[in-house]
């Protein structure tokens, strides 16, 4: 069974994730602040994280930076919020989030899509998507 941490302070968002999660058969740690997502997912070694980029104390950015540093590089990331993707694009791609989604925009079904993807992808293998082709 794989390994979900969701970090989310909304909490009825959260419970919404930790379901469809639970659906797809993975096991699901919860978090609602940054910091408490670190101590997790340095405690329970997760398969793949879901966290929103707005969270108190630790935001979703700091997250990742301390996950980068803890050499946990090849966790794959599904970086979830509330604010347009242009305005987030640079400092997504420096950090290393392997999937950058808007709350707002996305299916149950893609999110869902996105998750299997993540999960199938051998362990330190690259979990992003290849560029455009031009």
């Amino acid at each position: 069974m794989k390994s979900i941490l969701v970090i989310e302070d909304d909490p009825s968002f959260r419970n919404l994730l930790a379901r469809q999660l639970e659906t797809q058969g993975a096991e699901v740690v919860l978090a609602s602040t940054g910091d408490e997502g670190v101590r997790l997912a340095r405690a329970s070694a997760p398969d793949l994280v879901v966290l929103d980029v707005g969270l108190p104390r630790t935001d979703g950015y700091a997250f990742v930076a301390t996950l980068r540093r803890d050499r946990l590089r090849s966790l794959p990331l599904i970086v979830y919020t509330g604010r347009d993707l242009s305005d987030n694009d640079r400092e997504s791609l420096r950090l290393g989030i392997t999937r950058f989604l808007t709350k707002s925009r996305i299916s149950e079904s893609e999110f869902s899509r996105h998750v299997r993807e993540l999960l199938r992808s051998p362990p330190g293998s690259s979990r992003r998507p290849p560029p455009p082709s031009r």
